[in-house]
């Protein structure tokens, strides 16, 4: 394939000698105890802003208070990161992401485009809010979650193509910062 060619010495890079790698901890197995209550998973099909349900993700520094639309808002030492919203309906806001395939355009998360034809599922986990849509034979999915020693939250993203056919696809990712201290 040429364009894979094409990205051959990007695939060969070598990380410089001295350079800092942020390598995530991984938490022990905390061991379970009578009468000690464990997180469980949850799984939305059926997404209403009228009707939100909240996942709060928070290191003690950082947190990220999700819905399942996708709407939420970031804070850190008393700063909102993002602006709140109001009303989730008419001006959702927090961090969204949608794929387009040519003139076609899908949200991965519910918000901000209540209207799209795609189907949406949401995973509240005791550690992160997965969001995921299929719609004109793509998948797509988007992981938000909060770092628990580094004062920082991760968004990941996937796309899959579940046709045989090749496509021209584009991650569109849209934030809209704020830095006003929490009300």
């Amino acid at each position: 394939d040429p364009e894979m060619e094409a990205a051959r010495e990007l695939l060969g890079e070598k990380i410089p000698s001295g350079a800092r790698i942020f390598e995530d901890v991984i938490r022990p197995d905390v061991p379970e105890k009578p009468g000690r209550k464990t997180a469980e998973s949850e799984e939305f099909t059926v997404i209403s802003p009228a009707r939100p349900r909240v996942q709060l993700l928070s290191s003690g520094e950082w947190s990220l208070l999700i819905t399942d639309t996708g709407a939420g808002v970031s804070a850190s030492r008393g700063v909102d990161l993002t602006r709140r919203s109001t009303d989730l309906l008419r001006r959702p806001l927090g961090l969204f992401a949608a794929v387009r395939e040519g003139s076609a355009a899908f949200s991965i998360a519910r918000a901000p485009d209540y209207g799209a034809r795609a189907c949406h599922r949401v995973e509240f986990t005791p550690d992160g809010a997965s969001f995921y849509a299929e719609c004109g034979g793509l998948q797509a999915g988007m992981r938000a979650c909060v770092f628990e020693r580094v004062q920082c939250e991760r968004r990941e993203f996937m796309l899959k193509n579940l046709t045989g056919r090749r496509k021209n696809i584009e991650l569109l990712v849209y934030f809209e910062p704020s830095l006003a201290y929490s009300r």
